[in-house]
């Protein structure tokens, strides 16, 4: 994706022997890079319920890194991840359903999303730049 201050690109694949990390970002004043996927998949697979302790928490291992120039101080620290919640979303259709509670994700929203990965799907074959 091309923006007038930044270029961002987006990378994945299932075919792959060494994993890397998850997310990578990096700027002109540092990086923050990140292994793993959300716990909370391999949780319910497990059998561990939603409310249970410790949900979606994530071992150190897994926690971000930061390395950056902030203010003139070069930073390098791990930030704990904030825990996942699934069950929040369906928590909010139903209140949404039964108690008129506004939307925590808009129709539109989640159509600007599909457009988006419609486009990228589009750009990869055609191997081209598509306008959004």
């Amino acid at each position: 994706m091309i923006y007038p201050d930044k270029n961002i690109s987006v990378k994945s694949s299932v075919f792959v022997r060494e994993q890397g990390h998850r997310i990578i970002l990096h700027g002109d004043k540092g990086s923050f890079m990140k292994y793993g996927l959300d716990p909370q998949e391999n949780e319910l697979k497990a059998g561990k319920k939603p409310n249970s302790i410790d949900w979606g928490k994530e071992e150190k291992l897994q926690w971000g890194l930061l390395h950056a120039d902030i203010k003139g101080q070069v930073v390098r620290e791990l930030y704990e991840t904030i825990p996942g919640n699934y069950m929040g979303f369906f928590d909010n259709v139903y209140n949404v359903i039964r108690n008129n509670m506004e939307q925590a994700v808009k129709a539109e929203e989640v159509i600007n999303d599909l457009i988006i990965i419609e486009k990228s799907i589009e750009s990869h074959k055609k191997k081209n730049l598509i306008p959004l």
